[in-house]
């Protein structure tokens, strides 16, 4: 698949799930612990209750540790994301650090 059909296919399920209200933007998610009960209440405040790719800048090791334990959460960088996940998900949870760099990804 080349570059063109690749950035195509991205903003499809991108604009897709801005249309179905399907993606949240955070400041970001930074968390005091990696406590899986922590994260809970994120998702909580957040009333995420499909499956939910959480989307940062760069690899956050407290994040990574909080999710583990809970069903149906994954973590991903913006460099890593792609147009399988952004479909399988229900919902994403992207910082404003990583649209940043979604948008210099996908640019042109």
């Amino acid at each position: 698949m080349n570059k063109e059909a690749k950035r195509v296919a991205f903003r499809s399920a991108i604009s897709t799930k801005l249309a179905d209200k399907e993606i949240i933007v955070v400041e970001n998610l930074n968390i005091a612990q990696p406590k899986t009960k922590e994260m809970v209440n994120v998702a909580k405040a957040l009333s995420l209750s499909k499956s939910v790719l959480l989307v940062t800048e760069n690899l956050n090791d407290t994040v990574i540790r909080a999710t583990s334990n809970i069903e149906k959460f994954e973590v991903t960088t913006a460099e890593l994301l792609n147009v399988y996940e952004v479909v399988a998900f229900g919902t994403l949870v992207i910082t404003k650090d990583a649209i940043k760099k979604i948008e210099e990804a996908y640019k042109g």
